[in-house]
């Protein structure tokens, strides 16, 4: 399908499955939740600058600020984390290095 109206059908389907993810990660952190992650997360994320600096390592372990934003998203509906905590905890891993010479993003 070409055109406007399979772009928007592609785009349309792209939003469906990406809500879809939302829905069973959420589903998935509310089963495995206990109450030592949820003290965990508390205590990573006590305060903005801890919750800044624990999404900062946990981007450049896992190299992708996507995944930590999309996983701290699914940890706030889920009930696990905060909301003012889970955006600290998001919001510094924002920026991402420059590609080497040669590759693209």
């Amino acid at each position: 399908m070409s055109g406007p109206l399979g772009t928007a059908i592609i785009v349309l389907g792209g939003v469906g499955l990406f809500l879809l993810g939302m829905t069973v990660m959420t589903d998935g952190l509310k089963a495995l939740a206990g109450s030592s992650l949820r003290t965990a997360l508390g205590k990573a994320a006590a305060t903005p600058l801890s919750g800044a600096f624990w999404g900062a390592i946990v981007t450049l372990l896992v190299q992708s600020s996507s995944a930590v934003t999309m996983t701290t998203i699914g940890l706030v509906s889920a009930g696990l984390l905060t909301f003012p905590r889970g955006s600290a905890s998001s919001s510094a891993p924002m920026s991402a290095p420059p590609a080497p010479a040669g590759w693209s993003r």
